[in-house]
This record gives C-alpha cells, sequence and structure tokens, in this order.
C-alpha cells in the first residue's frame, strides 16, 4: 500500500514537471525562418543596401516594409502571413537588384556609344590628317637639315646647363655634408656619411669625363647619403651632448658641493653624494646649523633638476629603535626646511638610516652623527 501511494505521488511529480517544461516552450521566443534569417543576412551588407536605396529607392522602401510587416508576423505567431509578407520583401529586394543591374548595363552602353562616336571621330581625323601629311613630304627634307643644325645647337646648350645643374648638385651635396659633419656624422653613422663622400668623389670624377648626366645623379645621391647620415647621427649627438653637458653639470654640483660648511662630497654611481658634518649633536641642532643650512639652501637652489634624498645617520650608541627614530626627525626636518626655502617643486625624499651605514670604521664616533644629501644622477633619453 505504501509502495502504490509513493508511485502515484511521482506520476503526479512527472506530470506537473511536464506540463511546466510545455508552458515555458509557449511563452519562450519562436526561432525565424531561414526565409527572415536570409533576408537580415541581406540587409547587413551596408554597401549594397545604400546602392539600392540610391537606385531604387521605392523598390526598397517596399523591400523594408514587407520585411517589417513578416517580421511583426512572425513574433504573432502567423507562420503564413510572415511566409507571404517575406516572399514579397524578396521578390521587391530581387526586383531592385535587377533594375540596378539595368541602369549600370544602361550607363556602360551610354559610355560604349560615346567611345564609339570618339573613336569615329578619330579616325576621321586621321584619314585627314593623312592627306595632309603626304602634302607635308616635299617639304620635310628642308626640315630635317634645319631641325639636325638645330639640334646640335641645342646638344652644347644643353651640355652647358647640366654643367650648371652638377655644379648646384655638387655644391648642395658638400652643403649636406657640412651639415652631417656638425653632428659628427663620420662617428654616430660611419656607414653613411662614407656612402655619401665615396659618390662624391665619384660625382667630381665624372665632371672630369664630361658625363653630366651621371654626375648630377650621383651627386644627388651623395646628398641623400648624408642628409641620411646626418638624421641617424642626430639623435646620438644629441645624446652626446647631453652626456657631456650632464658630466659638466655633475662636476659644478661636485665642486659646490664640496664648499659646503663641514661637507665632504664624492661622486658615487647613483650621483653624488654630499655629507654634511656639525649640523647636529646627540639629535640637536647645533649653534652652526643655520649657516649650513643656509649653505645647502643655496646650493640646492641652484640645482634643483636633481631628484634629492635626505639621508640621516647615528652613532652606535642607543638601542635600534631610537636610532631610526633620531636619524628619521634629523632628515625630515631638514628637508621640510629645505622644501620650505627652495620651493614645492622640489624632488625630495627623506630617509633615516639609523647606524646602518657609518661615516667612519669606529661607529660610536661623533663624525658617524651627519645628514648624507644623495643627489641623484638624471637618466639621459
Amino acid at each position: 500500500m505504501l509502495f502504490s501511494r509513493t508511485f502515484v505521488g511521482m506520476l503526479l511529480g512527472l506530470s506537473v514537471l511536464g506540463l511546466s517544461i510545455l508552458g515555458l516552450s509557449a511563452c519562450g521566443p519562436r526561432l525565424k525562418t531561414p526565409a527572415l534569417v536570409s533576408f537580415e543576412q541581406q540587409k547587413l551588407d551596408q554597401s549594397k543596401v545604400q546602392k539600392l536605396q540610391n537606385q531604387c529607392p521605392d523598390l526598397m522602401t517596399e523591400a523594408l516594409k514587407y520585411y517589417e510587416q513578416a517580421l511583426e508576423a512572425h513574433n504573432d505567431n502567423e507562420a503564413e502571413r510572415s511566409s507571404y509578407f517575406i516572399k514579397l520583401a524578396q521578390i521587391s529586394w530581387q526586383t531592385a537588384e535587377r533594375r540596378s543591374q539595368y541602369l549600370e548595363h544602361r550607363s556602360k552602353m551610354s559610355i560604349v556609344k560615346a567611345r564609339l562616336d570618339q573613336a569615329q571621330s578619330l579616325l576621321n581625323l586621321a584619314l585627314k590628317r593623312k592627306q595632309e601629311l603626304k602634302d607635308m613630304q616635299v617639304k620635310q627634307a628642308d626640315l630635317i637639315r634645319k631641325e639636325a643644325s638645330a639640334r646640335e645647337q641645342s646638344r652644347k646648350q644643353s651640355e652647358q646647363a647640366q654643367g650648371e645643374q652638377v655644379k648646384i648638385a655638387l655644391n648642395l651635396a658638400r652643403e649636406a655634408r657640412a651639415e652631417a659633419l656638425k653632428v659628427t656624422a663620420p662617428e654616430f653613422a660611419k656607414g653613411l656619411y662614407n656612402k655619401g663622400e665615396t659618390a662624391l668623389k665619384s660625382a667630381e670624377a665624372a665632371i672630369q669625363r664630361a658625363d653630366f648626366l651621371n654626375a648630377e645623379r650621383i651627386a644627388k645621391g651623395a646628398s641623400e647619403d648624408f642628409k641620411a647620415a646626418q638624421v641617424a647621427a642626430t639623435p646620438l649627438f644629441e645624446k652626446e651632448q647631453k652626456k657631456q653637458a650632464l658630466n659638466q653639470r655633475m662636476n659644478d654640483l661636485l665642486r659646490d658641493a664640496s664648499s659646503i660648511i663641514g661637507g665632504s662630497a664624492v661622486m658615487e654611481s647613483r650621483g653624488i653624494v654630499l655629507t654634511v658634518s656639525g649640523l647636529y649633536k646627540r639629535g640637536k641642532q647645533t649653534s652652526r646649523a643655520p649657516e649650513i643650512l643656509g649653505d645647502l639652501v643655496k646650493l640646492i637652489s641652484n640645482y634643483k633638476e636633481f631628484r634629492l634624498i635626505i639621508e640621516g645617520h647615528t652613532t652606535s650608541h642607543g638601542s635600534r629603535a631610537k636610532k631610526l627614530a633620531k636619524t628619521e626627525t634629523m632628515a625630515n626636518e631638514v628637508m621640510n626646511y629645505i622644501k620650505a626655502q627652495v620651493g614645492g617643486d622640489l624632488k625630495v625624499g627623506a630617509l633615516g638610516r639609523g647606524d646602518y651605514a657609518p661615516f667612519v670604521a669606529n661607529t660610536k664616533s661623533p663624525q658617524n652623527e651627519r645628514v648624507d644629501i644623495v643627489f641623484f644622477k638624471p637618466r639621459i633619453k
């Protein structure tokens, strides 16, 4: 008895599930017919649609209208009505295509006819010219003699003109070489520069042979080679100039930093490190601090383009935490004072180093209580 009730309950559950699935299928969206899909794919070709609308606006309006009606009928589950309207839409579309082809064919025929008329006109003109040429044969012999004399004279004038053109081309090549030398092209673009030099010598040798045509061509090629060498060498030359200027600037900074009261400057791979002693004693600024800070402000104001970091250092007395806190306070005091005096656009940071980087070997020496100012070397782009 218990098994029968269980079985009946399972049947009722499956029946409810089946009815639910059928209800969902009835309410869900219907798949479009192949005719609708095919028409919509035709519409995706925007260039073709635009062409047909320009040439057959009435038929395209009808086709799109019938398509909308077919789509509406499809959405209303009226399959026959949808099929009817999509067939009308396809007929209108195909009629538009045929009319477009006819219009294009008619246009082409008009062009062919115009060309045929033009060809006939040219043929008539050619027949007329043929008769005229026969009449001119008698005078031709005299004209040939005169033309030969004129050609000889023209040749001499042409050679003279070519000589002038070659001179201009050579001068332009030499000017291009001079411009290339300004950016040290023989060093930074050796291959291109040497190619230009070889071409220039070849042009000069061609002039000696009176081969003016080739001389001009080769001289122009030399100009292009020198210009290419200049273009290739310019970035390297400018980078080298910047490098030299930076080295000079770094040397000036090293010199000026070494003149700071209680200062000692050295150049490292990261830049210039200025060690300043006598600014702090047991974490407090000394009586000489205002004078030293004034000199630092003047120095940093003159070298504002450098990125800075101010490091505080101390002796090995005290706990690690106290030493770090003490050196951070020292570095921040100097940084804040310099930023207030120099300006907010200064690129500067502060760092407490504790006793990790002693200045002298004796870690308890007062000389280790100092401030280091690191001027980082800029990158050359």
